[in-house]
């Protein structure tokens, strides 16, 4: 689930992603650093409460990242998940604005 952002003939062409990164008041990008370490990253547009989870293919809460306020901007957490057996996971960022899921895979 990545996003794309490239020129075109001199002006710049965003996708459907990008489009809905720039509305919304969060958003979230997460980077798998290896050995399944997953680098976490909340840019707000505005400070508000959120909960950051992970869940299970079936949607069952894994692990709480963070639940509390974050400010505007940036803000970075690393979610290890050594522990976990492989497969597909999701992380979800919740505010009272709306989610935010990214996917990642554990092996």
């Amino acid at each position: 689930m990545r996003y794309l952002a490239f020129s075109e003939g001199g002006r710049k062409v965003f996708d459907d992603r990008m489009k809905s990164i720039l509305n919304s008041d969060f958003h979230l990008h997460v980077l798998h650093l290896g050995l399944n370490n997953f680098s976490i990253t909340a840019y707000m547009k505005t400070s508000m409460f959120v909960s950051l989870d992970v869940y299970d293919i079936n949607g069952n809460l894994i692990h709480e990242v963070f639940y509390g306020k974050l400010n505007i901007g940036p803000s970075n957490f690393v979610f290890d998940a050594s522990s976990l057996i492989a497969g597909t996971y999701f992380v979800q960022i919740r505010t009272s604005h709306g989610a935010w899921t990214e996917k990642i895979l554990v092996w």
